[in-house]
């Protein structure tokens, strides 16, 4: 009597590589797409930053009220003080990581002028593009200078 065997299908091993290769096909884009978001959020910060500091500066001008940013390391946040429409504001921005707020100072912009008291700096550490970004506000203008470097 003859037996043979006719074998239908795949391998252990077979099976295992394929499953492998769809693994890390799933797996590589999903790290792109965090880098990518963790990147967009950090630029989505920075923009709403400026429009605040922007409208901070403006509403002490517009308002004539004076208008001031406190920058507080414990929380980590920005409070934006300031008056819309004659009706007094606060506003909280959070920073969460990987940016970190280095500065202290109170900026405090004089209502009518827009002018600032002192020269101030806002200073953040951005350890997603290990950069240093300071925002330094000019003395009589209240004008922003953005400068970026190396952490």
């Amino acid at each position: 009597m003859k037996v043979s065997f006719k074998h239908h299908g795949f391998t252990l091993l077979e099976s295992l590589l394929v499953l492998m290769c769809v693994t890390v096909s799933l797996i590589v884009p999903i790290l792109g797409i965090k880098s990518w978001k963790e990147q967009t959020e950090v630029s989505l910060f920075f923009n709403q930053l400026e429009r605040k500091i922007q409208q901070t500066h403006q509403s002490a001008i517009i308002e004539v009220n004076d208008s001031a940013i406190d920058q507080l390391i414990v929380p980590q946040r920005f409070v934006f003080t300031y008056y819309h429409n004659g009706e007094h504001r606060q506003d909280i921005m959070e920073v969460k990581a990987p940016l970190k707020l280095r500065s202290s100072e109170k900026i405090e912009f004089l209502g009518k002028s827009g002018n600032i008291k002192e020269i101030r700096v806002i200073k953040l550490e951005d350890h997603l593009n290990k950069k240093v970004i300071e925002y330094q506000f000019q003395l009589g203008s209240g004008k922003v200078i953005r400068r970026e470097r190396a952490l």
